[in-house]
């Protein structure tokens, strides 16, 4: 088994362009108005993998993207670069994993959505149908997205590699960090997850010029 080379710091670094998205009308999303307190061993003895999705509101959604992926705190590297803190952790406090959104709609009627962590709203996405529809082919052969809410990672190496040598593991890391945590807001959230096997690969990348790649994601409801 080769073995990954080990992440180092780089001594000095420059600010990055982050990947310009083809944004088109914004949704604003619900703040939470659950009043759970749910004790944390009571979801982490709960959680499990459900397989058998129902369609989530947009109140739901709200709640679990504003406890799982918003940005809590915002704050500027002496590069320039944007930093956060957020409920998953993430190396440098970079987060070069976006967060993309599908609502449970008819297969042929998908439509990916960018959702934005600082100002908490979701707004629709421009990209290649063909590429589109194929990737959405690609993860209903590994498990049905039928009544599915998907949420996708789509990571921005360069975020990453800007700050350390070597990262690439860093950003599957922080890809794994932020499954778990939306996963454990969806048990507390008595929502139905499961993690995807699939990268739905080569065909997201394709959907955004071979700029950014699949980190994985999840099927909820």
């Amino acid at each position: 088994m080769q073995t990954g080379k080990n992440p180092e710091p780089r001594k000095s670094y420059r600010k990055t362009d982050n990947f310009n998205y083809q944004l088109g009308e914004y949704t604003n999303l619900p703040k939470p108005q659950l009043n759970l307190n749910p004790l944390f061993f009571e979801v982490i003895n709960k959680r499990k993998s459900e397989r058998v999705f129902t369609k989530l509101t947009l109140e739901m959604l709200g709640s679990l993207l504003w406890h799982s992926a918003k940005a809590k705190r915002v704050f500027i590297a002496e590069t320039g670069n944007i930093l956060s803190h957020r409920a998953s952790a993430s190396a440098g406090a970079i987060h070069p994993i976006d967060i993309l959104i599908s609502l449970p709609v008819t297969m042929k009627s998908r439509l990916l959505y960018y959702y934005n962590p600082f100002l908490h709203k979701l707004a629709s996405l421009s990209v290649n149908r063909v590429e589109l529809d194929n990737f959405f082919k690609n993860i209903n052969n590994c498990l049905s997205i039928e009544n599915g809410l998907l949420i996708w990672f789509v990571a921005d190496y360069s975020r990453t590699a800007v700050k350390y040598k070597n990262s690439e593991s860093l950003i599957w890391r922080d890809a794994g960090a932020l499954i778990m945590t939306v996963q454990l807001v969806a048990t507390a959230l008595n929502i139905n997850s499961c993690a995807v096997g699939t990268l739905g690969e080569p065909f997201l990348s394709k959907c955004f010029d071979n700029k950014l790649f699949s980190a994985g994601g999840l099927l909820l409801g």
